[in-house]
């Protein structure tokens, strides 16, 4: 009978489970106790049928009713209540029957889901946890791929979701800031969820719910914190460890401290709108814990497959959640075993010994010896610093092991940071050692690691690292190793390995910001320019943005300019500091060649007091170029509307040249002086004098074409800085103060390079102004003054009321100051211009790395080519070699070849007329080695034979000629005519 079907093929023991009637349920399956039924479909018809669907459930609750008023816990109850001894028979019936199919456990509905499926996807505790205690597998996916514990997920978000809908204003549209419930309505509503995530922490383990990957993962950080909040840290962590230790797998907590780091992270960021919850989640979540568990935690932090991962979070986490008095590490075994893992890995990386450790990358190893220093240093300090000195006495070893490997460091190293981290160690080492004995540098640290603690997530440093994805220095770690002196002993030990220091440096530039102290950084010639300036290319390449320019050399050079110019000045800041693309119309090019050409250009135009403008009506090239595009320019002309010549268009090189030599000997630049503009006519008195007033100067006008100009000349020089391209730009060591923003500058810098009015000047100021009343000076210059077009030679106020203020002995100095400054620059605003452009491309930070002088050179670069050098690092191709005749011949022609022809060797062979910053060696040779090429005569026939280059490659192509003679005369014809474009011809 119990099987008899209906009209709807149904029978009455699965009329029984739909029913949900335990007493005729119970009865139908005693009465088959020796008959085998298909409990495990019998379990699912249950279970689909208990009808529980959160999210409908809220739907269906009208809007006006208040969050807490909505009663799903009461239903899972009452349907828990119904639903739950016909599972527990199902079950029960199952296990007495020792049925070796395991058809219970398997059977699923037309979705591929379990049972399991089903009670979590309905969030029924008790269900759910009964079926995890009864053997069903947490394992098995659905047709989906998800597994129970995924399915959980799911429904709580979307329940989750539900709930937030109902606060929105507009349901279509979500509210800023409204990503959370009130906490302890979701500690009440999710209790159901809770215990079913518990259960599942009991059978598979709470590890594999925390971890990243995997079938039982919760990925919901949200759904984690929950879970911790509920649970406890404590709880959790114990039940984490036993299973662990158990099976040597400790490496599986780490997801769980990571997460702890995550929350601590943000419990502390009082500026996020989950702080709050944050806060509350961490609190309880760290009600109570048991301070037996830090050895554990301190096992972690020393156990060689865990400590790589543990974060700098944990060193204040342990601050967190333990009072100072409550620690376990008063006593000093856990220092000493900290140091010593610390000096053991150290020497590890120094020498890349493949240790127990070695099978984490060498960024985590590095990364985890500064955690592990950083937590020494915070947690011995707070505690047992008295005893810290000899904690740290291990470090010496360091010294010694480095003092035998620096020594044989001859070149650059493919892992630099290895030993640059343990300087850095060392360094760290001396200060702790030498502040130890002073109470008052004691009581600063102390204050700075207090405050530390009470913001861990805050950098008292402005700046934000951008140099790489590699291991950076602990935030306190950083700030009490710059903030500390260097001890005397510290920086005697450095400066003997000054060049493998220097070797390291170049092989990652980027460790220069991050490892040495300041001090290291401004000691004179310890760092070579080199390195600083293979730092600037460094950073260039890790803002990640790029400036992109487009130049025509074809066009007149009065227009070159302009649309470099407008390039420049309108294209974004930000941009500067990235990497630079140079394009020349019509000329493709590949590599560092049109960068350098570009700046050649440059040099020409805005360093050159002595060049010329061609305009519209003439073309910049050189002569056979010229008669070329000469010819083009006038049949375009002649099929165009008009004939008439078009008029320049050019305002920006008005104003050029915006450099004149300040000597007569031609070696030194200055800004070319500019007449005063003045908003009303100047008086002219009856000695013939014309007199200027200092009010009636116009003011400079920020956004002028000049102040353009002169903004565009800052930047061009800071972008052939930062990119190693010498600009020729020879001028003072005053220009550069002015631009570093040197202070207190003395006046005879702003004149040094004109003798005469240094001398007039000295002598103004020696001069007893009381005593001998024979100069007759008042705050007054001579220069050149326009009102509408018309140009004055006049006397100016160098100040206000100037004229009515006689020099005297207690004025003297300020006068002399002021006249030095104006024989410097009239119009300080234009040194503002350039600095500003300056500091748009090199930021002050990056320009701390240079002094004045530095700059000076790099911008300048050599005065003379040194053919010796260029000779000794040429690179020769496969058909000849340093003593194959031709080569012979060239050399002997270039040692004989005046200094002009030797820059047009330059141009024609690289593009540039100036020797390299750092010399013609490979190494700093923007890494493009100078390479001469011997072709045969048979190649050349029906040819020129002049020489040829490719200047992208820096590569001359000489053919091989019957003497000495016509080599000379075809290849000055080459330099005179083949500078153009990048393969010379």
């Amino acid at each position: 009978m119990v099987f008899l079907q209906d009209l709807h093929n149904d029978y009455p023991l699965n009329l029984a489970c739909r029913g949900l009637n335990p007493c005729l349920f119970h009865l139908l399956i005693d009465s088959q106790q020796h008959t085998p039924l298909p409990y495990g479909s019998l379990l699912i018809q249950v279970l689909q049928h208990a009808d529980i669907d959160p999210v409908k459930i809220i739907k269906k609750v009208p809007k006006d009713i208040p969050l807490e008023s909505i009663n799903l816990l009461e239903k899972i109850n009452l349907v828990e209540d119904r639903v739950f001894p016909v599972v527990q028979c199902l079950v029960e019936r199952c296990e007495r029957g020792q049925r070796d199919d395991e058809e219970m456990w398997k059977s699923k509905n037309s979705c591929g889901q379990i049972a399991l499926h089903l009670a979590v996807a309905q969030l029924l505790p008790r269900i759910s946890t009964y079926l995890l205690n009864h053997s069903f597998n947490p394992s098995i996916p659905d047709v989906k791929a998800m597994t129970p514990v995924q399915v959980l997920e799911r429904t709580t978000l979307d329940t989750q979701t539900a709930l937030l809908k109902r606060t929105w204003s507009n349901p279509r549209k979500k509210p800023k800031n409204n990503d959370q419930l009130p906490y302890a309505f979701q500690k009440v509503f999710f209790a159901p969820v809770i215990e079913i995530l518990a259960a599942f922490g009991e059978v598979v383990g709470f590890e594999k719910l925390f971890s990243h990957y995997g079938a039982h993962v919760i990925k919901s950080r949200w759904l984690k914190n929950l879970l911790l909040a509920s649970l406890g840290f404590s709880s959790i962590f114990q039940k984490m460890m036993v299973r662990t230790i158990e099976n040597g797998r400790q490496r599986a907590v780490l997801p769980y401290l990571a997460h702890i780091a995550g929350l601590f992270r943000l419990m502390k960021q009082s500026v996020s709108p989950n702080q709050r919850i944050a806060l509350s989640s961490w609190n309880d979540a760290f009600t109570e814990v048991d301070s037996s568990q830090v050895p554990h935690l301190l096992s972690l932090i020393l156990h060689k497959d865990t400590s790589a991962n543990i974060s700098t979070a944990w060193t204040y986490i342990l601050l967190e959640i333990f009072t100072t008095g409550a620690l376990p590490w008063h006593h000093l075994s856990f220092y000493h075993d900290l140091m010593h893992s610390i000096i053991t890995s150290a020497k590890s990386i120094v020498f890349q010994l493949e240790t127990d450790s070695y099978e984490h990358e060498e960024e985590q190893q590095i990364l985890l010896i500064l955690v592990r220093f950083e937590m020494l240093l915070v947690f011995g300090l707070l505690t047992k610093y008295d005893s810290l000195r000899d904690v740290l006495a291990p470090f010496k070893e360091l010294v010694q092991l480095l003092s035998i490997v620096l020594p044989v460091i001859l070149h650059t190293q493919d892992n630099p940071e290895r030993f640059i981290a343990c300087i850095y160690l060392i360094q760290v080492g001396y200060q702790m050692d030498d502040c130890l004995a002073s109470t008052e540098v004691m009581e600063n640290i102390l204050n700075m690691i207090r405050q530390q603690i009470s913001r861990p997530n805050q950098q008292s440093t402005p700046w934000k690292d951008v140099s790489r994805q590699s291991p950076s220095v602990p935030v306190l770690l950083r700030n009490l190793s710059q903030q500390l002196s260097l001890p005397a002993v510290f920086l005697e030990w450095m400066q003997q390995f000054q060049v493998p220091v220097n070797l390291l440096l170049r092989s990652e530039p980027r460790n220069l910001r991050i490892y040495l102290h300041p001090t290291l950084l401004e000691l004179p010639g310890f760092i070579d320019l080199q390195v600083k300036i293979a730092y600037f290319g460094a950073i260039a390449e890790d803002r990640g943005t790029q400036l992109t320019l487009q130049v025509n050399r074809h066009a007149p050079s009065s227009l070159f300019v302009e649309f470099v110019i407008q390039q420049i000045v309108s294209s974004p800041a930000r941009n500067l500091g990235g990497d630079i693309e140079v394009s020349f119309m019509h000329e493709p090019g590949a590599g560092i060649g049109p960068l350098r050409e570009f700046f050649e250009m440059v040099r020409q135009y805005f360093f050159n007091p002595l060049h010329r403008f061609e305009h519209e009506n003439e073309i910049g090239m050189t002569n056979a170029a010229h008669s070329i595009g000469l010819s083009w320019l006038n049949m375009a002309r002649k099929e165009s509307k008009t004939e008439e010549p078009r008029q320049p268009t050019s305002t920006l090189t008005s104003y050029f040249p915006i450099v004149s030599y300040a000597t007569t000997s031609h070696t030194i630049l200055r800004i070319t002086p500019r007449t005063i503009r003045l908003n009303s006519p100047p008086e002219k008195r009856e000695d013939g004098v014309v007199y200027v007033k200092y009010e009636q100067m116009e003011k400079w006008d920020p956004q002028s074409d000049l102040a353009k100009l002169y903004l565009s000349m800052g930047r061009l020089l800071g972008l052939s800085l930062r990119h190693s391209m010498v600009v020729g730009a020879r001028f003072p060591l005053v220009f550069w103060q002015s631009l570093l923003s040197v202070e207190n500058i003395d006046w005879k810098s702003y004149c040094s390079y004109d003798p005469v009015v240094t001398s007039s000047l000295e002598s103004t100021l020696v001069h007893n102004f009381d005593v001998n009343s024979t100069l007759d000076f008042v705050f007054e210059a001579c220069g050149l003054v326009e009102y509408n077009d018309k140009i004055w030679s006049a006397q100016i106020e160098l100040e206000p009321n100037g004229f009515d203020s006689p020099v005297n002995n207690a004025n003297k100095a300020r006068y002399v100051s002021l006249l030095a400054k104006r024989h410097f620059c009239p119009f300080p605003e234009i040194i503002d211009c350039i600095r500003t452009g300056f500091l748009d491309v090199l930021p002050r930070r990056d320009l701390s790395l240079l002094r004045p002088e530095d700059v000076q050179v790099l911008v300048s670069g050599p005065t003379k080519v040194d053919v010796d050098d260029l000779k000794a690092h040429v690179e020769y191709g496969r058909s000849c070699s340093a003593v194959h005749p031709t080569i012979v011949q060239f050399w002997s022609i270039v040692y004989r070849l005046p200094p002009l022809q030797l820059e047009k060797l330059l141009v024609f062979w690289s593009g540039s007329a100036l020797p390299p910053m750092f010399g013609f060696g490979n190494a700093h040779s923007d890494q493009v080695a100078w390479s001469i090429e011997v072709t045969s005569g048979s190649r050349n026939a029906g040819r020129s034979s002049l020489p040829q280059a490719h200047t992208c490659d820096r590569k001359l192509v000489l053919p091989q000629y019957s003497s000495e003679v016509e080599m000379e005369v075809k290849l000055l014809l080459a330099l005179e005519y083949g500078s153009f474009g990048y393969d010379r011809l």
